[in-house]
Formats: structure tokens, sequence, C-alpha cells
């Protein structure tokens, strides 16, 4: 009597809550109205076997209603269970073609969020699937996999049902011992954690492996204490099953009567809820019963209500009993069906070669169509081709322009340099040497090499600052970083203006070109802040990354619009973007009129490659 203490338990806890538990879908209806989106998607969650269980069209609603909350307020895993619970509502409703979907597209999301409890039910309601249709391998496979993602994630309740599918397998390829042993691990299991549905299946389960073993007294006890526990749940779906299992009962012993009785109780109900599967199996069952009592009207009006209550599963065949059943029944009908049929043939067999003519001419047409197609397709290429080829012109001769019109402005500039600093001190020099001649006094003679050796020391002085505008030699000896401090600190000598260097992860020294062409792009844009925005601080920062270097340059001088760099009379932009090019950066310009403070952005990557797409001249500037 274990079994009987059992369930008393499960109803004596089940008593204070039944009412909660059965509640008709308008309450629940009510009940989400008063609820924010959040806690509608846990309400139906929690709740969704008492809703779909009590009418399975308005289940598939708010669960569908529940989905679309779900994918508004981006909850991943919450998805994924409703395309499940939508899934097995179309299962238990018979639409197996839309069930398979469902399932597949929540094991996809269960899988990436590596959610291994509802991997385990997703792979159980896939293994009732595959053994629907008949196929016991993927059956097996998937309740295999069901097991090991319930013992990862720990669930036994998902554990059990794994358990139970996989008994129901075994029970249909004759070992029942074994079945039964996988049962009564199930009724444990559920007993261990209060799970009432569980036992209500358990106990079903059981009751069958009894009724196997001709024990009808058994098997009834087992099923009305199952059907004790789905009543006090307001399990309709559960109270359904247990009413077709009690009528198979009767079938087995041959007590025909009441076998009716229960089948047409339980066909009652089903239709109620919805559920198409169960009500088309019953209509079955009720159809072989009327056999077993000779009243064939009854038999065949059954059989034919099951037809229209017919499996949609893909290639699932009707049993030879069926079969049987309407060639006795009907065999006249068939031989006017099998008339009609072959007329239709015939029929189908005239519109097929229409058929084929219009195809083969649809055929002719799609060709003469491609081809067509691919000419001009073929023609536009070319015409890109040619396109890209004349603007692959048009920036090497910007380039090239660029960079002649840079050495230009360098050669000016050095020449002025050498005319107005250099040449100057060394006149200064030559003057102040021609006033000493063989009378001059000893006193004239020192003080004009006193002169002369200022003079020296201001050339000397002008040659090292020209020297360091054509190529300064921290570069060359140092590396990038040092140079900038150096250029920094000239700068700053003016106290005018504050120019702070600051790098982070950057590789001690670069390539040549990389450093070359870095540094003349921050002398360029420094030397434009000094024209044209009035700042008096400049940041410069040099972050390495492992597969670029990042180069910012920000001050607090006036804004402009950065539209105006690529229409500007001047080649200091040019020469930026040129020289950003040839290191196959990217560069970016971050200011606003009216607002203070300008951001120059480039990015160039840290390894060197291929320069011969750009004019060398550019890199020797």
């Amino acid at each position: 009597m274990k079994y009987c203490a059992v369930v008393v338990l499960c109803l004596a806890s089940l008593l204070t809550s039944a009412f909660a538990q059965s509640l008709s879908i308008d309450e629940h209806k009510r009940r989400l109205e008063v609820l924010s989106p959040v806690e509608q998607v846990r309400y139906l969650l929690d709740n969704q076997y008492a809703i779909y269980s009590a009418d399975y069209d308005q289940g598939l609603v708010l669960m569908n209603e529940g989905l679309e909350t779900a994918q508004q307020l981006d909850l991943v895993e919450e998805q994924g269970h409703f395309q499940l619970v939508l899934g097995v509502i179309h299962y238990l409703k018979g639409d197996y073609k839309n069930a398979l979907p469902l399932y597949l597209r929540a094991y996809r999301l269960f899988d990436s969020l590596n959610s291994y409890s509802a991997l385990a039910r997703t792979c159980n309601e896939l293994g009732v699937f595959y053994r629907k249709n008949k196929d016991t391998t993927k059956a097996f496979d998937y309740l295999n996999r069901a097991e090991q993602f319930a013992n990862r994630a720990q669930d036994e309740t998902q554990l059990a049902t794994s358990y139970a599918h996989r008994a129901v397998l075994l029970d249909a390829m004759g070992d029942t011992e074994e079945a039964e042993s996988l049962f009564r691990k199930v009724y444990d299991i559920g007993v261990a954690h209060n799970d009432s549905v569980g036992i209500g299946y358990a106990l079903l389960d059981i009751a069958s492996i009894a009724l196997k073993k001709n024990d009808l007294k058994q098997a009834l006890a087992y099923i009305d204490q199952s059907t004790a526990i789905r009543k006090a749940l307001g399990d309709l779906q559960g109270v359904a099953v247990n009413l077709v299992n009690t009528g198979e009962a009767y079938y087995v012993v041959k007590d025909y009567r009441n076998a009716i009785r229960y089948f047409e109780d339980c066909l009652e109900l089903a239709i109620r809820i919805g559920y198409t599967d169960l009500a088309r199996y019953t209509f079955e069952q009720l159809a072989h019963t009327h056999v077993q009592i000779n009243d064939y009207q009854n038999a065949f009006y059954y059989l034919e209500r099951s037809k229209n209550y017919g499996d949609s599963l893909i290639n699932v065949e009707k049993t030879r009993a069926i079969a049987e059943m309407e060639m006795r029944f009907d065999s006249e009908r068939k031989e006017q069906k099998i008339a009609l049929q072959q007329a239709e043939l015939a029929e189908q067999k005239a519109e097929i070669e229409k058929t084929y003519t219009v195809i083969a001419a649809l055929i002719v047409t799609v060709i003469l169509l491609i081809i067509i197609f691919l000419l001009v397709r073929s023609r536009d290429r070319k015409q890109r081709e040619m396109l890209i080829k004349e603007h692959e012109v048009s920036v090497r001769e910007a380039y090239m322009f660029a960079s002649i019109q840079s050495q230009e402005n360098e050669r000016k500039r050095f020449a002025q340099d050498l005319h107005d600093g250099l040449g100057q001190l060394i006149s200064a020099l030559r003057i102040s040497l021609l006033t000493v001649n063989r009378d001059s006094s000893l006193e004239h003679r020192v003080a004009v090499v006193n002169r002369a050796e200022g003079l020296l020391n201001d050339m000397h002085r002008e040659i090292r600052s020209i020297a360091f505008n054509l190529m300064p030699q921290t570069l060359v000896l140092h590396g990038l970083v040092p140079a900038l401090r150096e250029m920094g600190e000239r700068v700053n000598q003016s106290g005018q203006m504050v120019i702070r260097v600051a790098s982070f992860d950057l590789p001690e020294r670069l390539s040549e070109v990389q450093e070359i062409s870095l540094y003349r792009v921050i002398q360029e844009w420094i030397n434009n802040i000094i024209k044209y925005a009035t700042a008096s601080v400049i940041e410069v920062q040099l972050v390495g990354h492992e597969q670029e270097i990042t180069l910012t340059i920000e001050d607090n001088g006036k804004g402009f619009d950065p539209q105006r760099l690529e229409s500007a009379p001047g080649n200091g932009w040019k020469n930026i973007r040129s020289r950003i090019n040839l290191l196959h950066g990217f560069v970016e310009v971050d200011s606003q009129p009216g607002r203070l403070g300008t951001t120059l952005i480039v990015r160039v990557p840290t390894a060197e490659r291929e320069t011969t797409d750009v004019p060398a001249a550019i890199g020797q500037q």
C-alpha cells in the first residue's frame, strides 16, 4: 500500500492550493492584466501547464503573447522556454509539422546559452516526438542527450522524465521488466521532490505494467490514484489521459461496455480542451471496441471521425487494422473512388503535359534572361573597373602633386632659413672681421673676437634649428617619442603654449617609415594649431595595441568645420592624408565651429605593410 500512502500525502498537500491551480483561462487573463510585462512573462512560464492543459487554443494565444513580450524585453532564455511550450501545445494538438521547428529553435537557443536543464527538457520532448514518428533511433538519441544534460544540471525532475520516456520505448519493444524498473525509479524521484505531476504520470505508467500482468484491479487502483492527483491539480489534460487509459484497461480484459464508457468520457473532455491528438486516438479506440461487439455501423462512424482528426506527421502510415476496416465497410465505395482517381489521373496527365510545355518555355525564357543579365553585369563590371582605375590614377596624381608641392615648399622654407638666418649671421661676421687691420688696437681686436664668437654661437644654433626641422637627430637616434618631447620643449620655451607628450605600451622603436610619417603628421598638425587655433595647451598621446597604434592630438583652441579641410587651398591636410595612407591608416577629426577644443585621431597598423602603392617621394619628405 506504499503508493496509496503517498497519494494521500500528495492530496493533502494539494487541497489547500487546488483552487489556485485549477483557475480558468479567464481568471489567468485577469491576473495577467495587473502585472508588469516582466511579471507577465514569469507568470505565464510558471503556470504554463495549468494554462494550456485547460484550453490548448487559448494556451497558444497566451504563450504567443508571452513570446512577443519576452522578445520586446530581450529576455533570451525566456524566449526559448516559450518556443518549447508552444511546440508542446502544437504537438498535443496533433500539429506535428509546426511543433518540430519550435523544438529545434528552442534547442539551438538553449545550446548557445549552455542552459543544461532547459536542454534536457527540450531533448525529452524531441524524444517523445520521434517516438511518435516511429523513429526509435532518433528517440533514443535525444533521450540519451536528455539524461546527459539533466546530470550536468543535476536536475532530477528532467532525469525522471527521461527515464519515463525511455521506459515507454522499452515497454513497446517487449522489455517490460526493464521498463517497470525505470517507471518505479521515476516514481521514487517524484516522491523525493514532492512532484505531484511526476507522481501522477508515474502511477499511470506503473498501471500499464500491472495491466500487462493481467492484474486489472491493481492497474485500475493505480489509475484512480493518478486521477485523484490530477483532479486536485486541475489538470484536465491529465484527467483525459487517465480516462483513455482506464478504457484501455477494460478493453484488455474484454469488458467492452465499460471501455466504451470511459473512451466516450475521454473524448468529450479531449475535444473540450482541444487535445486533438488524444481525440483522434480515442476515436480509433472506439472504432476498434465497436468492432469487438460487432457494432460495425458505429465502428465505421468512429473510424471516419478519427480520419478527420488524422495525424499531421510527415509520412505517418495508417495502420493495417484501419485499412482492413475500411475495406470491410466500404469496398464498393473504394471501387468508385478508384475509377474516379483513374479519371483524375488521366486529366492530371494531360495537365502535366501542358505544364511541361509551359515549363520548357519558361526555362528558355529564364536562360535568355540569365544570359542578358550576365552580359549587362559583365558590362557594368568593366565600367566599374575602368572607373576604379581612373580613380586610382587620379589619386596617384594627387599624391604626386602633393608630394612635389610639399618638396617645393620645403625647399623654399629651407632657402629662406639659410638666407634670413644663417646668411645674415655670416654677413654680420664678415663685416665685423673687416673692421680689424694692422692699426687696430688690442682692445678693438679682443672686442671683435668676442663679437665673432657670439655670432658663431648664433650660427651654430641656427644650423641646429634648420637641421632639426629637416630631420631631428633625436628621431634618428632615439625614436619617435623622444623626438616629440624635444619638439615640445622647443615650443614650450616660448612661454605662449604648452605641449605635453605621453605614450602607453608603445614599442621602443617603430619602423623608419612609421616614425618619420607619424612625426611629420604631428608636426604639421601642431603647426596648424599654432597658426589658427590660438590654443594654450596641446596634448599628444600615443597608445600601442596588439594590432594598431593610436595617435590622439587634443587642443583647447577654437573649433572649426572639419569639412573645410578637404577644400583648403594649402597642402598641409593633403600631406597628412598622404602620409597616413602610406601607413595604411585611418584619420578622423572631431571639431565644431563655436566649440572650444579639437581632436585629431589617427590609427595605423602595428606591422609595416608594403608601400609600393604610394609614391616613394612622399615617404622622403
